[in-house]
């Protein structure tokens, strides 16, 4: 788990919705990433820690990530809607999708 809503309420003392009107985020994701049920891409994480005036790991420690299957099954569609048949590599696609994991 993350400890987003703990730098918030404690760092900041501000609400979900502040913390979105600050970072351009949806309270809506701001609250699924504090309860824990979406992961944030690196740029989401970056942006939050910054605001937070926060390293990124401090605030979501990467021991502390799980990824889903259903994240990773949701992941996988999104980035094969981009793939060019003509040109396909099954090889590269797939250390395309893994390194894509990792970099948000």
């Amino acid at each position: 788990m993350n400890r987003l809503k703990e730098f918030r309420e404690t760092k900041l003392n501000i609400s979900q919705r502040e913390l979105s009107r600050k970072s351009g985020i949806s309270p809506v994701t701001i609250c699924k990433l504090e309860s824990g049920s979406s992961l944030p891409r690196y740029s989401t994480k970056k942006k939050l820690a910054k605001i937070l005036r926060e390293p990124v790991d401090k605030v979501f420690p990467p021991d502390l990530v799980s990824v889903t299957e259903l994240d990773l099954k949701k992941r996988w569609s999104q980035y094969c809607s981009n793939v060019d048949a003509g040109h396909f590599d099954m090889d590269n696609y797939v250390r395309g999708f893994i390194k894509s994991l990792f970099q948000g």
